[in-house]
């Protein structure tokens, strides 16, 4: 399974094709012949004009104007001007798995794999973005964190790290407890719904749910334009796409991780000093369970 990633990497920016990859399978039929164009004529592209670029992709300028939206650009000069790779873009390559690599040649690719993704995530995330997150999540009468399957791991990770602060915080593995929970919600309370394809569908339900009784919401998912995305109020987007040779995403939850690591830092450095008090007590009852 070859990806956007892997396939186009000279001239480039790796910025550039994080971007691309993480809307590409949502574009229309025209977007992607653009995105095409794009992709196979990089420096043509930025020698050229928009009128040009639309006659060799065959749609129109709007098409073009559109791809730079969806791209996260505020126009088409901002894609042109992103779109070739700088020599301080510093990425490792997406090195694939083979069938034939050794145990020590796979702990480097993975490895590698998962350093790039948190490369790729910390180059991708949104300042405003995250500010308005970490603003809901300080204003917050209550956060309730959901996820399925393995991002339940990450959800739970969440609310552990917030409740021991002394924050009001809930998370269940239950599907109906998740929409139980959500039907109570206000407009103090915030939603964080960790989902790497933003497509569960039980986590959209969620999401509507919580829309419908008017909560905050924050996605951490890897693509913009996925149906949760679009639900909610706020985005952190991470950025893992390399699949193994059993086509599984590698390395998904650890930037999602990192994300929720560094929204705690900050609201435990941003909050009333009570919730440090409260860490330390927290911290002094689990050393009960150590042995010394």
């Amino acid at each position: 399974m070859q990806t956007i990633l892997s396939k186009y990497n000279e001239s480039i920016s790796h910025k550039f094709l994080i971007r691309i990859q993480a809307v590409y399978a949502t574009l229309k039929s025209a977007e992607k012949r653009a995105a095409d164009t794009i992709l196979q004529n990089p420096h043509y592209i930025v020698n050229s004009t928009i009128v040009d670029v639309a006659k060799l992709s065959s749609c129109s300028e709007a098409t073009l104007v559109r791809l730079s939206r969806k791209l996260g650009f505020s126009g088409y000069p901002d894609l042109k001007s992103a779109l070739i790779h700088e020599e301080d873009d510093n990425y490792l390559l997406y090195d694939e798995i083979q069938p034939g690599d050794s145990p020590t040649v796979i702990i480097d690719k993975v490895f590698n794999i998962i350093k790039q993704s948190l490369t790729d995530t910390q180059s991708l995330i949104d300042e405003t973005q995250y500010q308005l997150a970490l603003d809901y999540i300080l204003k917050a009468d209550r956060l309730y964190f959901v996820g399925a399957g393995d991002a339940y791991a990450v959800a739970y990770a969440a609310y552990l790290k917030f409740s021991r602060i002394g924050l009001n915080v809930g998370c269940s593995k239950d599907l109906d407890v998740q929409l139980i929970e959500a039907s109570k919600f206000d407009e103090n309370d915030v939603l964080i719904v960790i989902s790497h394809s933003g497509r569960t569908q039980s986590l959209y339900e969620v999401t509507k749910c919580a829309k419908i009784h008017k909560a905050k919401i924050i996605a951490i998912t890897n693509y913009p334009i996925s149906p949760i995305a679009k639900l909610v109020d706020a985005v952190i987007l991470t950025a893992s796409f390399s699949p193994n040779i059993y086509k599984e995403i590698m390395a998904k939850r650890i930037p999602e991780l990192s994300v929720i690591e560094s929204l705690y830092i900050n609201t435990l450095m941003l909050s009333d000093p009570k919730h440090q008090a409260i860490l330390l007590n927290s911290s002094r009852a689990l050393a009960l369970n150590k042995i010394e």
